[in-house]
C-alpha cells in the first residue's frame, strides 16, 4: 500500500483534505515530527489496521 509522509504542523492545517485523500485513494498518511514517523492515518477498512489491545 502506498504511503505519504506529512509533517504534523502541515497536517494540522489540512487535516480534512488528508482524511479525504485517505478515504478516496486508500493511501496511508504517515504523520511525522522532526522527520520521524509518529502516527498514521489509515482507511477505516484497511487490512493493515490493528485494533488496540485492552
Amino acid at each position: 500500500m502506498r504511503k505519504k509522509h506529512v509533517g504534523i504542523e502541515e497536517a494540522r492545517k489540512i487535516l480534512g483534505d488528508l482524511v479525504d485523500e485517505v478515504r478516496y485513494t486508500g493511501v496511508i498518511i504517515v504523520l511525522t515530527r522532526y522527520g520521524k514517523p509518529v502516527a498514521q492515518i489509515l482507511p477505516a477498512e484497511s487490512p493493515e489496521r490493528e485494533e488496540p489491545h485492552a
